[in-house]
């Protein structure tokens, strides 16, 4: 996931857009500050990415972006809208690990299609579709799949958490 965040250094009101993950030193650099300046007078004044503002902390948002940085961005707002994080609780919560156990299925809205989702992706073998749409509660399936999932629905779909 990329991520551009726009720098004030408060003292002097100099602003500066940032491409991330990168470390704070190349941060200082940008903004011509020397090992004694404190960084602590960059705030975060807009970003690219809609929970990262002003009362983030520089460093917190760095390491964010260093947690993101090889992960699908709609997988990152799909946990922030079901699990409500924010920078510094996907920080606390969520590592790299976490990650590779949660995929997003894309445009599955409705316990239906979530049952429609797994049932096709599992197969029923030897059954033909119309015998097993008279036969088979895909609504019940899939919601006793959402009831006993750690993950939930989105905007963009199912977020299933393995």
């Amino acid at each position: 996931m990329e991520i551009t965040i726009r720098l004030r250094n408060v003292l002097n009101g100099q602003e500066k857009q940032v491409a991330l993950p990168t470390s704070l030193e190349i941060v200082k650099e940008r903004f011509a500050l020397d090992e004694t300046d404190d960084y602590d007078n960059l705030v975060i004044v807009d970003s690219d990415v809609d929970f990262i503002g002003e009362d983030d902390q520089l460093d917190d948002v760095l390491e964010f972006a260093e947690l993101v940085e090889d992960v699908d961005e709609h997988l990152v707002y799909a946990c922030h809208e079901f699990f409500g994080y924010s920078v510094k609780e996907f920080l606390f919560d969520v590592d790299r690990d976490n990650f590779d156990e949660m995929s997003l299925i894309y445009d599955v809205s409705t316990d239906r299609e979530l049952g429609e989702y797994w049932v096709d992706e599992l197969g029923i073998q030897n059954i033909p579709r119309d015998q097993l749409e008279m036969y088979f509660d895909y609504e019940a399936y899939g919601r006793d799949i959402n009831i006993e999932s750690s993950g939930g629905f989105v905007s963009d779909g199912f977020l299933d958490i393995h």
